[in-house]
């Protein structure tokens, strides 16, 4: 995995990016400033990363459910929790910052609790869940 061990070396990129001084590009190609306060980062030519919704989120649970019973029978524990990940491994988890709603948000999930990880930034949240009908 390129992120791997490479942390420290992809947040000196992003930041120089972003504060437009120069070093060797290995992992970022292109960083482009908005007019506004938001950092849009672009992981390809054609993809730009934006804020993690909670509609794409209920649509990560909903694919992970249909899984849990398998999940269970291969679990000792009493608990299943989902931990989704954040931070540009591969495109469908590219975002680059957390709409203000997912964190309010009730998501309906058959997990016990759910959790989001922010790859980058080292940090988890829990999300609120209430039992799936």
């Amino acid at each position: 995995m390129i992120f791997k061990g490479n942390q420290e070396s992809i947040i000196d990129e992003l930041l120089s990016g972003i504060k437009e001084t120069e070093i060797e590009q290995r992992f970022i190609k292109n960083i482009r400033k908005s007019a506004g306060h938001d950092v849009h980062l672009y992981s390809n030519e054609a993809h730009i990363v934006g804020a993690l919704t909670a509609d794409k989120i209920h649509l990560a649970i909903e694919s992970k459910d249909e899984k849990i019973s398998a999940y269970k029978a291969n679990s000792k524990s009493n608990e299943t929790w989902l931990l989704l990940v954040m931070g540009g491994v591969k495109e469908s988890s590219d975002y680059s910052d957390i709409e203000d709603a997912v964190l309010s948000a009730l998501f309906k999930t058959s997990f016990d609790k759910l959790y989001l990880f922010d790859f980058f930034k080292g940090e988890h949240k829990l999300l609120k869940t209430a039992p799936a009908s």
